[in-house]
């Protein structure tokens, strides 16, 4: 019963015209000056019945450069940048996202001399923000996956978890057991969809899961659609994680500076979220997958 309240609620928000005209309002101030995304302005004609704003000269995204496999492919990359990437290393602390960015609300803008990648993000009735908190632990479940680390899951999946109740001694045997039941089955999925299935088993087992959080995994379900339509020879996380080692990189100087310090080898203080004991893990992973691709 409290997903279908969840998905109520969500579903209220979306017909609820003054509120949708505030959040575009808020989404134009928030990607002022990224010339990458186009949100259309907001008219003031615009009334609590009737919204009027910019017309968008596009094309829905996935239609975009028919038959045009390497421009399809940039797009892709360009699409996933903007609604996962840049929403997990975003530099304020409320990371604003878009909660519904199925293919008729992601615009492929025609006729842009100065970026032909350049997208453009409609219906702005359901969104959402991620504080830097949450990101941080959202990023350590999105490895957790990526890393086929049960424990690493264990110790942050009570950041999905609406309350405290999970904290109980006598509900952490049911938690551990549905991160358990979870990573057996998630051979061959992308570290969203396993989250995904991870909330919906625990909502199975009476939690509640956080609205934030839970809105922002389905959307990157969504968009994984949109992508394998895109470039289906994309890996979304492994591309994930080369933007995250791009980010370390320009970290290094810091990170330098932070392991003279040894206490500091587990700092999060990074706009990438890792600490240098999670950039270890993650190439020592990469490095025995690339081995047992050999043997």
């Amino acid at each position: 019963m409290e997903t279908f309240a969840n998905v109520r609620e969500a579903l209220s928000k979306k017909i609820v015209i003054v509120e949708e005209q505030q959040n575009l309002a808020r989404a134009v101030r928030y990607y002022r000056g990224n010339r990458k995304v186009l949100v259309p302005k907001l008219y003031s004609l615009s009334t609590d019945r009737v919204t009027f704003m910019e017309f968008v000269h596009g094309e829905k995204v996935a239609e975009a450069f028919d038959g045009e496999a390497r421009s399809r492919a940039k797009l892709a990359r360009r699409l996933l940048d903007l609604l996962a990437v840049d929403v997990l290393l975003a530099e304020t602390d409320d990371a604003l996202f878009h909660g519904d960015p199925y293919s008729g609300n992601v615009f492929h803008v025609l006729d842009d001399p100065a970026d032909p990648f350049r997208l453009a993000l409609l219906d702005w009735g359901l969104c959402g923000s991620l504080p830097h908190s949450q990101r941080e632990a959202l990023m350590q479940l999105f490895l957790g996956i990526f890393l086929r680390d049960p424990k690493r899951l264990r110790n942050h999946v009570g950041a999905l978890i609406e309350g405290d109740s999970w904290k109980a001694e006598s509900e952490q045997k049911r938690v551990r057991q549905v991160v358990t039941q979870t990573l057996t089955q998630m051979k061959g999925k992308r570290a969203f969809d396993v989250l995904g299935e991870l909330m919906e088993n625990l909502t199975r087992e009476g939690y509640k899961i956080r609205f934030n959080l839970g809105l922002f995994i389905k959307a990157q379900i969504t968009i994984s659609g949109i992508l394998s339509e895109l470039d289906p020879k994309l890996k979304p996380d492994r591309y994930l994680v080369s933007q995250l080692s791009n980010q370390v990189l320009k970290e290094m100087p810091k990170r330098l500076l932070y392991t003279l310090w040894f206490p500091a080898w587990n700092s999060h203080r990074y706009r990438s979220m890792l600490s240098n004991e999670d950039v270890k893990d993650i190439q020592f992973a990469l490095i025995a997958r690339g081995f047992r691709k050999l043997f």
